[in-house]
């Protein structure tokens, strides 16, 4: 859904929902997919839901932009927000910025980790292994279009 802020500036809203009959509703199984090679993020969950809402900046003439977003992994109850403003510097090139959260449970698709102790299988020492799990990202670019 579109409308207008001012005569040159428009917001618009959005959202979605994506059922995946291959996904999985257990993250117990998380950890033996990646070990599997089988972690395909974004397709893992059978329900997620994502909202957005993208406008230019009023006063800027269109050169720059916000854009927030939420995408939740409805199964294990994970998300992802984030918060992107783009600006144009000149006709070609635009720098970007972007700072994202992630909330949920840990051990979810967007909160995932990994606390495994040291254990021995079959003779053969694995060690231990921690991966924390996230809860903010952030990054800049530059795209400079010829």
């Amino acid at each position: 859904w579109s409308f207008n802020l001012t005569d040159k500036d428009a917001m618009t809203l959005g959202g979605e929902y994506f059922w995946n009959p291959a996904g999985y509703t257990d993250k117990r199984i998380y950890p033996w997919l990646l070990l599997v090679g089988q972690f395909t993020p974004f397709y893992l969950a059978r329900d997620y839901a994502a909202a957005y809402a993208f406008t230019t900046v009023p006063g800027t003439n269109g050169n720059q932009t916000l854009t927030l977003s939420n995408l939740s992994n409805l199964s294990d109850k994970t998300g992802l927000v984030r918060l992107d403003w783009t600006a144009t510097v000149i006709t070609h090139m635009t720098f970007e910025a972007f700072a994202a959260g992630h909330y949920g449970a840990a051990g979810g698709e967007f909160r995932f980790g990994v606390d495994s102790p040291a254990r021995t299988i079959n003779a053969v020492p694995i060690p231990a292994v921690k991966i924390p799990a996230p809860v903010v990202d952030a990054g800049l670019g530059l795209r400079v279009a010829f």
